[in-house]
C-alpha cells in the first residue's frame, strides 16, 4: 500500500498519492481547502475517485515522514 506494487497502480499507493499531495502544496492550506483541490485536481487527472479515508491516509503518511506539518490549521510543505 505504500508503494506501487503488482496490483497497486502507482497513482494509488500513498507515494504517488503524496507526490500529488505535495505538487498542490505549493503554498499553505487548510486540510479543507487541500482536501477539495485534491477532489478536483484528481477527478480531472487521473479519472478515478479519491475518498477521505485515503486522503487522511495520504496526510498523515507525509506527516509521519516529515514532508508536511499542520501549525495553526494550515497544512505546510516541510521539504523544499
Amino acid at each position: 500500500m505504500i508503494g506501487p506494487g503488482r496490483h497497486l497502480l502507482t497513482h494509488r499507493s500513498l507515494l504517488g498519492m503524496g507526490a500529488v499531495v505535495l505538487g498542490i502544496l505549493r503554498r499553505p492550506m487548510t486540510v479543507s481547502g487541500l482536501w477539495d483541490r485534491l477532489r478536483s485536481d484528481w477527478g480531472g487527472t487521473l479519472g478515478a475517485p479519491i475518498t477521505y479515508g485515503s486522503f487522511t491516509l495520504v496526510v498523515d503518511f507525509l506527516y509521519l515522514v516529515g514532508a508536511v506539518e499542520l501549525r495553526d490549521g494550515v497544512v505546510r510543505r516541510t521539504v523544499p
